[in-house]
């Protein structure tokens, strides 16, 4: 196997890398949903207890809730300005996938990872997300890729690996 693929990131790539990623993490993807229900469930609770039996108890909850929702939008803002600002931006990286690694060779830095170092690819509907022992994730947009066969390349080689590192 040997083909190569060029990648350039921009804020469009970072908007569907977040949105991917997110998808990924259960707990992320419902945070502002739930910090929401736990400020509307609190505050009907707290209208209806006439009484004062639940005490600060329903505004303790409802400002955790806020500071949950809070802290969501703050860290995708965070997220995408580190992004943004990033001397990578708009800089071509061209990925060159070969039977035994991955070859990077971007406007910094050259490097190579071996397909034993990815721990998991997570497939997502328009992108892969290699994600290598070190923990960080590597996101490909399946665009990127000239056809399906390269995409299933990538799979099979990272499963292979996989199989090989159990024996």
């Amino acid at each position: 196997m040997y083909f190569q693929i060029e990648l350039i990131p921009t804020d469009k790539y970072y908007a569907d890398f977040y949105q991917d990623w997110v998808s990924q993490k259960w707990l992320r993807r419902w945070q502002p949903y739930l910090a929401v229900f736990m400020i509307l469930f609190w505050a009907g609770l707290l209208f209806l207890d006439s009484g004062k039996a639940l005490g600060i108890t329903p505004q303790l909850f409802m400002a955790l809730g806020g500071y949950e929702l809070g802290k969501h939008f703050y860290s995708k803002h965070r997220w995408f300005k580190e992004r943004r600002g990033s001397r990578v931006n708009g800089q071509k990286t061209i990925i060159q996938f070969r039977d035994e690694s991955i070859k990077f060779d971007g406007p910094f830095t050259t490097g190579q990872l071996k397909w034993s170092g990815i721990k998991e690819i997570k497939q997502t509907p328009s992108a892969l997300l290699l994600i290598p022992e070190n923990g960080i994730s590597i996101y490909l947009p399946k665009a990127l890729f000239n056809s399906p066969e390269q995409v299933d390349a990538v799979l099979k080689a990272q499963s292979e690996s996989l199989r090989n590192r159990e024996r």
